[in-house]
């Protein structure tokens, strides 16, 4: 039986959506999908919901033209400075009384393995979180029963006490909440919000790559998403507030030219490293309404590019060095997103991070395929695939994985509100 999946990636500079048939077994099947712009957004919030509305309702209404497709809700993306990772811990006892009253290491079910869950959630309310500030997604690191580490699933162990070692990322509920409001007045319902780079991960980490250990980087336009994957389950998020559009606004503000035409300079002609410049030409770009046209060369231009991508880079390392987890050499780095399209990206980073990088487009996906080939589509089409994922998985091994949002309470909350104001 086949069902259908709608998912939303709203970024700062563009908004990209999807339609696709979801068949178990099968690969997900592209239906349609479509790029617009974003406005009233920046580093991932909305800071002018008109026009966000506005453009939402663009983007939705040009996605069930094109697939003759009439959806009601879909899967969102979240990203943005409000989000936080930590990682904390939860601990129960799994012993039993014997005939005799005499206590024994017992069996571990999937009550203890979602007691000790919820342990998690309890302990990060030790520190008063601000009260807008809910938890987003439970990954468990690994479970240790009776000092036995470095284990996956521990039902049916016997032991005595059964502790989660877990990484969490917590969201705001009110960004969340501006983002459902405006997909609501185009008659959209948001049907789950997710990770933008935990989406991104699923279109574009391999099983073999989450195994081992990996970094994925996901450069957005004002945000740049980081998670990092060890023996299959997540150990780390972070986030830069840069992207894309600051190196633009780097080329822009320096040559005194629209930042339409500094982010095609940047696109079609742009290096991320000035050493991989080999025809160091001269470029000529039209300037400012009623100015005249600017020149620079392809080495000065690469110059201004560099800069801004090392100091984002640096930053991401920064970040990674925050993982609480002993890290086997230099773990891998794979780029995608949109600021990934910058020739050279993957030398400097490989440069920075002192490890092996490539660059990661959506994968395992048929269809029409005609937009979403691309490092830009990698976070909407990951979306696809967690939902592919999570509807074949049964209620106790999601609770394994994250702590689903409920909407529908942020809704009765909204609701009361709307009708008391």
């Amino acid at each position: 039986m086949s069902t259908t999946v709608t998912t939303l990636d709203i970024g700062s500079s563009n908004i990209k959506a999807t339609i696709a048939e979801l068949n178990n077994g099968y690969k997900p099947t592209i239906i349609g999908s479509v790029i617009g712009e974003s406005r009233g957004i920046k580093n991932g919030e909305i800071v002018n919901m008109q026009e966000t509305s506005e453009a939402l309702k663009e983007v939705t209404e040009n996605l069930k033209k094109k697939t003759n497709y009439d959806f009601r809700e879909c899967l969102l993306t979240i990203t943005g400075t409000h989000i936080k990772g930590i990682d904390t811990n939860g601990l129960i006892s799994t012993s039993r009384k014997n005939n005799a009253g005499v206590e024994e290491p017992g069996i571990i079910t999937s009550a203890h393995i979602e007691k000790v869950n919820q342990k998690v959630e309890e302990n990060s309310m030790a520190c008063p979180l601000p009260v807008d500030r809910e938890i987003l997604h439970i990954f468990p690191k690994e479970y240790i029963v009776d000092n036995r580490r470095g284990i996956i699933s521990p039902k049916d162990l016997t032991g005595r006490r059964l502790e989660i070692k877990a990484h969490l990322t917590i969201y705001s509920t009110t960004a969340a909440r501006n983002l459902t409001r405006c997909l609501k007045k185009a008659g959209i319902k948001v049907k789950k919000i997710v990770l933008h780079s935990l989406a991104s991960s699923y279109s574009t980490l391999s099983e073999d790559e989450k195994e081992h250990g990996t970094i994925l980087i996901d450069l957005g336009a004002d945000t740049t998403n980081i998670i990092y994957y060890r023996q299959g389950q997540v150990h780390f998020t972070g986030f830069v507030p840069q992207g894309g559009e600051n190196v633009t606004r780097d080329i822009a503000r320096m040559l005194q030219i629209s930042s339409k035409n500094a982010e095609k300079l940047k696109i079609e002609h742009g290096y991320a490293l000035q050493d991989l410049v080999q025809n160091n030409k001269i470029l000529e770009i039209k300037g400012l309404s009623g100015h005249a046209s600017k020149e620079i060369r392809k080495k000065e231009l690469a110059e201004y590019i560099e800069a801004r991508m090392r100091e984002i880079f640096q930053e991401a390392k920064v970040q990674t060095g925050k993982i609480n987890t002993p890290l086997v050499n230099n773990p891998p780095v794979v780029l995608t997103g949109g600021g990934s399209l910058i020739n050279g990206c993957e030398k400097l980073c490989g440069e920075i991070f002192h490890s092996s990088c490539r660059i990661a487009k959506p994968v395992n996906l048929q269809g029409n395929l005609d937009n979403i080939s691309s490092p830009l589509f990698s976070a909407a089409t990951g979306l696809i695939h967690y939902a592919n994922k999570n509807s074949s998985e049964s209620k106790a091994k999601e609770l394994l994985q994250k702590t689903p949002v409920d909407l529908s309470f942020l809704e009765k909350i909204k609701n009361f509100i709307d009708r008391i104001m």
